[in-house]
């Protein structure tokens, strides 16, 4: 465990050097400084191991904290997540003749822990005798602990509760869990549910929420969270919350009808919503991001909504209440052109230091320059797609019909029929008509048909016309083995096809006066503009230098406004809270810069919200280089078994922190087979959260600023200025070849790479980062200058930012791109010579790559041919002598130039890319090459993928093993490098904890290990010296738990003047009774008697009993000022309706 090194400060501690026993510090390592930590406080840790003649070594490791609960604190946490290890046992025993508590990891590690005032002492050796021989002389000075002491419960957060559910419900079929149970729909106690999951230690989440009556201005819902934050406290079982929709869009309606001038203005054209193309989401409206007043008033709501429960003891951990960060990627892009979004947008460009002369050439506007801001608009999709040259806009009265089944249309020629009764008039692109055409909500194939006047052909005699086309359908309709596109006629002729969207070229079919267009789209509503122009079409990074920087400038000012008042809400948060950990649902759409930076600021952790549909590992593995947990939770309710198994696995594949199951308990706990599921998987499910990544790295580099700077591939294409443009989400290494080997890996982005988090680590695997920043670039050069190696791809910076077809790392590697070439044209062959990829030598392979997603469609659309340059080292070649891979040598480091992708050979199969036999070897040969370390488990069978990873206590090393048979159990040989025999090995699976058998030969344990179908089995090595397992502890707490920032800007504004709510809760302090009460009890709030406190909501949790009557009062001042505002005060009392609200009430 060579990287201790780099953990933790040691020094010496005289105070602990035995007068009898000679016992000399054997190791001493220093960082310096002091931390502090959340919940820790400001913490100097020493540590130190000793060594004496027939002794054991003992380790001494010092933590001097602010006050003596600190140092109890510190140490009661160390001890109980020493115990999360198995065979671990606890017991008071002798040491040094005195009795003490002694925690003892089998076979033979103990340790021992005290305090003495603020200062807390951990005493540890693989001998008792050792242990209080070293002691002995100090024992008086020390108060030794005879129990655990206390510590915050929410520490426990992913340690012991990684694995958790969302919602307890039982009162209502929320998200129709009874339809997946097969339960009958009524009344369910949710308590039999609460029993379930504390008895299995299942953590959950009760919802904060705003409420949604009518007349709840600025109310919360408040019928939930106490109860059950209650009934769990009763059983020992921590909850989350999770927080929501405090300013619209998801919740809280009271916001858009209070203050709807704050509301975001979509695009006319627009038919999605934040989460998809219905009329639902459509209808639900957002707050504009680019107004910060009405999220400062958002934000004090949530203060609000989060105060009576943040500080709980059993509350472990908060929400972001924007829910899901990443929307709908067209909504994203057309979602707001208000006033708000036209004044943000112009004090962008200010600040960027643009003038109107400088952005009329940024907008094509070189003939028709602006003079005025007014002229300047929110760019769109279009703007960069042929709207400057729009020369006819055919918005406007189209008749639509919808096809029964696809294709009707086309064998009935409706491009060319009678407009009928069966034909409907609405206003497209925009009108909300077409979503009562399809009788499948947003899904369907329809016809659409308009006239419109041409003017004489000599207008636009020598110019070519495109006829722009935006459908925005899903890419699935337009790959695969049956790819379909939407049809244009023009004039009663087919004019041709586009994808999601594109331009054809119309000038032949075009005619003076009247003409006719007909529409076939064949999936999903039509979202987006149709127009005639004169500009060809591009993409970005080929829309010329001006237009490139503006499409970067729009995409950064999407995010940059949504990134400050989320920072915003989260210094709200803190101050409420300082220290529990907040989750950020789905931040990828901010960019990883962006959510690693609010996250390592405010100490919050990104949460992946698809689990099943693919395999995500990112959140994890760009955090962990910033010490940042991450988590996950099904895309829905498992429907069954099948569900269960294909999340299950991808979660403890990636490394995750923590899981939700989604969305209530009732799912699982009513469903027989899901039930039962969870029951015997408990032994694996309580491990998620105890562990975290180690063992060698592969850096794989994956600019998300690049993908979010990625257009939308057109169809049809029209050469390199509107191709697909290649990005890291079809070559990354990381969802399914680096699990084969065996090896672990962790993503850097550019803010990872200006970091100089690469730095430590010995290898960089490009993702296929088509578009990448100069600055990025120079790091990357800097790092393989000091001993990095750098492997790229064919496509890997063929353009900068803001200059295409740059293939800037060749230019600085002294290698020249002389042409691409096309696919399965030729053979690339290896020199005999070459070490780079042991072998290969000599070999000969047919140059036809596949990267095939998950539709069929191949990503590998070309190779490229090199010259080598001076000092490049030919690899292999093309058979026509041209260099296909090169190799060069750059400072300390090398850079190897991949032209073709040939070994690429895989398909992505619900998010993980199932590479084949010459893609694993490829890799391994690689690593083998460069001397790259062993992994630190390999498995025999190839459907059984390892990784890595170490206990946070520090004590084993974990090997993840994961079936992929789904019907074939199996027995597979398990490799697993050592230094040093270890002091046991452990099984975990379905079964519990078990020894294995095992061998030790060529420095390597040898053992069989029987995986089930479909299963995950973990192995624990137990091989850590007790300094080392400290160490690691005490870094790992480190990372989790660097101080959030509490910002200083005061929300008490929103709560005045026009933010002022109209409404005050009743739900506090209520006195009830059971007792038939005199008639005075409505004039008195006198205590006592038969008279019970407790606040308004299901009153049998206070001890009200079932089936009698219940009388209830409360004595509250109404707020100053409503008597002068004339009007009228109403009482309002929301409860559950239909079949779960019993009884009548009177108020």
């Amino acid at each position: 465990m060579k990287y201790a090194a780099i953990m933790l400060a040691i020094l010496v501690s005289t105070s602990s050097l035995n007068a009898q026993t000679q016992w000399q510090v054997s190791d001493t390592r220093q960082v310096p400084g002091q931390l502090e930590l959340r919940a820790f406080g400001q913490v100097n840790s020493t540590i130190g191991r000793y060594s004496a003649k027939g002794q054991s070594p003992v380790t001494e490791a010092q933590f001097q904290t602010q006050n003596p609960d600190k140092a109890k604190l510190l140490l009661g946490k160390l001890l109980s997540d020493i115990q999360l290890s198995p065979d671990v046992s606890m017991a008071m025993q002798k040491v040094a003749n005195m009795d003490m508590l002694v925690v003892t990891a089998k076979p033979s590690l103990f340790y021992v822990a005290a305090t003495q005032g603020r200062t807390g002492m951990v005493w540890a050796s693989t001998s008792l005798d050792s242990l209080s021989d070293f002691i002995k002389p100090q024992v008086e000075q020390w108060k030794f602990l005879t129990d655990v002491p206390k510590y915050p419960t929410f520490l426990d957060r992913f340690d012991r509760y990684g694995w958790g559910i969302y919602g307890l419900g039982g009162l209502n079929n929320h998200h129709s869990w009874m339809k997946v149970t097969g339960d009958e729909p009524g009344f369910k106690d949710p308590i039999e549910d609460l029993e379930f999951l504390a008895e299995n230690k299942i953590r959950f989440e009760p919802w904060l929420d705003p409420a949604t009556l009518d007349n709840s201005d600025g109310i919360v819902k408040n019928t939930e969270a106490p109860w059950m934050i209650q009934e769990a406290t009763k059983r020992g079982l921590p909850v989350g919350a999770r927080v929501y929709g405090t300013i619209g869009g998801s919740g809280a309606n009271w916001s858009d009808r209070r203050f709807p001038e704050y509301a975001d203005q979509p695009a006319p054209f627009l038919m999605s919503g934040w989460h998809g193309p219905l009329i639902y989401w459509k209808a639900r409206k957002h707050m504009s991001w680019h107004a910060p007043a009405i999220h400062g008033y958002g934000t004090l709501k949530t203060m609000e909504l989060i105060k009576p429960w943040a500080n709980h003891p059993n509350v472990t951990n908060l929400m972001s209440p924007y829910g899901e960060l990443t929307h709908d990627r067209w909504y994203n892009m057309h979602s707001d052109y208000s006033k708000w979004a036209i004044d943000s947008w112009h004090r962008y460009l200010k600040q960027k230091g643009y003038d109107l002369p400088k952005l009329s050439k940024m907008y094509r506007k070189d003939n028709m320059p602006f003079t005025h801001w007014d002229q300047v608009p929110v760019p769109e999709y279009a703007t960069f797609a042929g709207l400057n040259g729009r020369v006819l806009s055919l918005a406007g009265d189209w008749y639509a019909r919808a096809e029964e089944k696809l294709d009707d249309g086309l064998n009935a020629k409706w491009w060319q029929t009678d407009i009928d009764d069966n034909w409907r008039s609405m206003h497209m692109p925009g009108g909300d008509s077409i979503f009562e055409i399809f009788p499948d909500k947003n899904k369907g194939s329809a016809w659409f048909r308009r006239s419109f006047d041409w003017p004489t052909l000599t207008q636009h005699a020598n110019q070519k016309l495109y006829l722009y086309y935006f459908p925005i359908t899903h890419t699935q309709y337009h790959n695969g083995d049956n790819p379909r596109f939407h049809s244009i006629y023009l004039n009663g002729q087919k004019a041709g096809q586009v994808g999601i969207w594109g331009a054809i070229e119309v000038s032949k079919f075009l005619k003076s006066g009247s003409n006719t267009i007909a529409l076939h789209n064949i999936g999903g509503v039509w979202n987006g503009r149709v127009f005639i122009s004169t500009e060809a079409p591009a993409v970005y990074p080929y829309l010329g230098k001006e237009m490139n920087q503006l499409w970067m400038d729009w995409k950064d000012w999407l995010i940059d406004d949504k990134y400050k008042v989320w920072a915003s809400n989260l210094g709200g948060m803190r101050q409420v809270t300082a220290e529990k950990p907040i989750k950020f649902m789905a931040p990828i759409g901010f960019g990883t810069d962006k959510w690693l930076e609010l996250s390592t600021t405010y100490g919050g952790w990104p949460h992946f919200t698809g689990e099943g549909i693919w395999f995500f590992p990112w959140y994890k593995r760009y955090g962990f280089l910033y010490g940042l947990p991450a988590s996950s939770e099904t895309a829905g309710p498992a429907k069954n078994v099948k569900d269960l198994y294909n999340s299950y696995r991808r979660i403890f594949m990636a490394g995750l922190n923590g899981h939700d199951a989604v969305f209530l308990a009732q799912t699982y706990t009513r469903n027989k087979d899901q039930r039962q599921w969870w029951i015997d998987h408990m032994p694996i499910l309580h491990q998620l959260g105890r562990y975290d990544i180690d063992g060698p790295q592969v850096l794989i580099y994956r600019s998300t600023r690049s993908m979010e700077y990625g257009p939308m591939a057109p169809h049809p294409a029209v050469g390199d200025s509107a191709r697909e443009i290649q990005n890291g989400w079809d070559w990354d290494l990381g969802r399914g070849t680096m699990q084969t080997i065996g090896h672990s890996y962790l993503y850097l982005d550019d803010k990872s790479l200006a970091d100089g988090k690469m730095y430590g680590y010995p290898l960089m695997l490009d993702a296929c980062n088509e578009v990448m920043d100069s600055k990025a670039i120079d790091n990357i050069m800097q790092w393989v200058e000091s001993g990095g190696t750098y492997v790229t791809l064919p496509f890997t910076g063929r353009s900068l930012l803001e200059q295409p077809d740059a293939w800037a790392i060749a230019k600085r590697a002294g290698v020249t791109v002389q042409r691409t070439r096309k696919l399965d044209t030729g053979d690339v062959v290896f020199t005999k010579d070459q070490k780079t990829f042991p072998g290969f030598q000599g070999k000969r392979f047919r140059d036809n790559g596949k990267s095939l997603d998950w539709v069929g469609n191949n990503h590998n659309p070309y190779s490229i041919e090199f010259a080598p340059g001076q000092n490049g080292q030919i690899i292999a070649s093309y058979d026509n002598g041209k260099a296909a891979i090169v190799r060069v040598q750059v400072g300390r480091g090398q850079i190897i130039l991949m032209g073709s992708a040939f070994w690429r050979d895989t398909q992505d199969r619900n998010g993980i890319w199932w590479p084949k036999d010459l893609e694993v070897n490829f890799i391994k040969s690689l690593l083998d090459g460069m001397n790259f370390e062993k992994p630190l488990c390999s498995s025999s069978d190839p459907l059984v993928w390892a990784q890595p990873y170490r206990t946070n206590n520090g004590l084993d090393r974990v090997s993840m093993l994961i079936s992929w048979h789904e019907d074939k159990d199996v027995t597979v040989d398990v490799t697993l490098p050592i230094q040093s025999k270890p002091q046991q090995l452990v099984s975990i699976s379905l079964h519990g904890a078990k020894p294995l058998d095992y061998t030790v030969k060529d420095g390597a344990i040898h053992a069989k290990v029987q995986v089930p179908a479909k299963e995950v089995v973990l192995l624990m090595m137990r091989d850590a010296q007790p300094d080392n397992a400290l160490a690691h502890w005490w870094n790992y707490q480190t990372k989790m738990w660097k101080p959030a920032l509490v910002s200083d800007e005061d929300f008490g504004v929103y709560a005045q003047g026009k933010w002022e709510d109209p409404t005050m809760d009743l739900i506090k302090d209520w006195q009830f009774t059971q007792q038939q009460p005199g008639e005075s009890w409505l004039q008195t709030t006198s205590k006592g008697g038969s008279w019970k406190q407790a606040d308004m909501g299901i009153l049998n949790f206070s001890g009200a009993e079932d089936g009698k009557a219940l009388w209830a009062r409360k004595q509250f001042d109404m707020p100053k000022g409503w008597s002068n505002r004339g009007g009228t005060i109403t009482l309002v009392s929301g409860a559950w309706a239909g079949p779960h609200y019993h009884n009548k009430a009177s108020l």
